[in-house]
């Protein structure tokens, strides 16, 4: 018998792994392997779904030109309760492999190792972005995306937001993050926020900014000091060609307070959402949200 295990949430997909007597194989390598799923909200036309899975495989092709090391992934469209969707199929890793998970146990000095390989990877997309304007990549180089392989460059596996502007245009319809927020809430996010929250992912200092507050949310604040002065090392030995400003310690604790509480925020109005969607206009919700809130606390991280 199947059963589905929740491997994370994210604001817009819910990974999922279906347990059991599976037998798949590797279209690359040949070798059995289980699968991990991220379903992303639905579609309003087959023709949007088929235009996002096209990005999606010139996103992954742009990234590895720019130099990151992509785990196989692929995108399917599938119709199901009278709606189109599209799956993100990737290779399920082992947990510890996870950079998220690696981090929870380990030293600091190990933190600040992987840390360290992280920034690497994102240069890559930093230098690319500087040299190809025609061609630029919005990236979410938080912890929990990447994978720790072995001695090599860390992996990446979150290609499920596809940001890619051709010429100053952006290629992903952004309505798609609307879908994560409350419906009471997307006219304003729409009329004042998404532009902002599309165009941090192709800021180097914010990014790198948001991957050192991604070690509050998965528990390691102890390791934030080390990771704020290797990170303003990075830039005055490796980045000076951006001129960022450093950060500080102060920067990192109250972006990820904002961040917190906006979550919180966010997380109350869904679930409100959802009440008002099954119990009073009788339909489904689209986004998974755990009635256990601990095991949501656990899948996530701190928040």
């Amino acid at each position: 018998m199947l059963s589905i295990k929740i491997l994370g949430l994210g604001e817009i997909t819910t990974t999922i792994a279906l347990e059991g007597a599976l037998d798949h194989r590797h279209p690359q390598t040949g070798r059995r392997v289980a699968w991990a799923y991220k379903r992303l909200p639905s579609f309003p036309s087959e023709a949007e779904a088929i235009a996002f899975q096209q990005l999606s495989a010139d996103y992954q092709q742009a990234l590895e030109k720019a130099g990151i090391r992509l785990l196989f992934q692929r995108a399917r469209l599938i119709r199901s309760q009278g709606k189109i969707w599209v799956y993100i199929c990737q290779e399920r890793l082992p947990s510890n492999t996870i950079a998220s998970r690696a981090i929870g146990p380990a030293p600091v000095e190990e933190c600040r190792q992987i840390f360290g390989r992280v920034l690497i990877e994102l240069l890559k997309i930093y230098t690319w972005n500087r040299d190809h304007p025609e061609l630029r990549l919005g990236f979410d180089g938080q912890i929990p995306n990447w994978a720790v392989l072995d001695d090599g460059p860390l992996g990446y596996f979150d290609t499920s937001t596809p940001l890619l502007r051709r010429d100053g245009r952006e290629g992903l319809n952004t309505e798609l993050f609307l879908k994560a927020v409350p419906i009471l809430l997307r006219p304003v996010v729409r009329a004042f926020l998404l532009q902002g929250i599309v165009d941090r992912y192709y800021d180097p200092r914010l990014v790198t900014l948001d991957l050192i507050a991604s070690f509050y949310t998965f528990r390691r604040p102890d390791a934030v000091p080390a990771l704020v002065a290797d990170a303003n090392r990075f830039l005055q030995d490796r980045m000076t060609a951006f001129q960022l400003a450093p950060y500080t310690i102060a920067e990192i604790r109250s972006y990820n307070r904002s961040d917190l509480l906006l979550w919180k925020f966010l997380r109350a109005m869904k679930r409100m959402d959802r009440f008002i969607t099954q119990e009073i206009l009788g339909r489904s919700y689209e986004q998974r949200l755990p009635q256990d809130r601990k095991a949501e606390q656990e899948i996530r991280g701190s928040r």
